[in-house]
């Protein structure tokens, strides 16, 4: 009876094991990429109100955090290190690594136990995000949404653009519908919603304003010219 030889897979085969894992890697650094962009906008929302010297630190260290990476143990990284920037945000206190502007180079690995104490933190924003974010945050956020997209197919990454793009240009009635086979909406997905229907509402909001001093200005004049038609009487 002749031996037999097992032929080494070949390199589709190979592709196929791979797969799975390579699959679930690409969802994990989605959803690290989604949460991220929420954690920003919580910061976003905090540092508001602190004098502007720490405002220019804190966009420094948000601009660190979220500079372009692909490899999933810097994402989870990056993600520590806003999860804890968050906190202090919340708290007022700022102590090391934000007691200062970050260091050039990339992220340092934070301490084990600094990640230990961040399992308890809050990562969900609590409120909706401000309607026109400042020009530094937007670049945050448009960062991390196209590193999104850089572990899935160009398929994917056009489709995701259009839909991006449509939803901060078109007003909420104009959106195409979203494909119903998905069971929920990303992080991205939701910011994006969110912002436009606070931009339509801001748009609704101004043109009531201008509707009201129109209204305003008319009545000025017909009060002006009673009052001057008393006079002359």
């Amino acid at each position: 009876m002749e031996p037999v030889h097992h032929q080494p897979g070949t390199e589709q085969d190979r592709r196929r094991r791979r797969n799975p894992m390579t699959a679930h890697h690409s969802d994990e650094s989605v959803q690290l990429d989604d949460e991220l962009v929420c954690i920003l906008m919580e910061i976003e929302r905090g540092y508001l109100d602190f004098p502007r010297p720490l405002q220019i630190r804190i966009e420094k260290w948000v601009d660190k955090i979220s500079q372009p990476i692909v490899h999933l143990q810097w994402k989870k990284n990056a993600n520590y290190y806003a999860i804890l920037l968050l906190d202090m945000v919340r708290r007022g206190v700022f102590r090391a690594p934000f007691d200062k502007t970050p260091p050039f180079g990339p992220l340092q690995t934070l301490p084990r136990h600094m990640i230990c104490a961040l399992d308890g933190m809050q990562k969900q924003p609590r409120q909706p995000p401000p309607p026109h974010p400042q020009n530094a945050w937007l670049k945050a956020y448009e960062r991390v949404v196209r590193r999104t997209r850089t572990t899935t197919t160009t398929e994917a990454t056009e489709s995701k653009a259009k839909m991006t793009s449509l939803a901060l240009l078109l007003p909420p009635s104009q959106l195409p519908e979203r494909d119903p086979r998905r069971p929920s909406l990303s992080y991205v997905e939701i910011a994006n919603e969110r912002l436009t229907r606070l931009e339509a509402d801001l748009a609704a909001e101004q043109a009531t304003n201008r509707s009201l001093d129109q209204q305003l200005e008319v009545q000025y004049i017909v009060t002006t010219r009673d009052d001057d038609s008393k006079s002359w009487e």
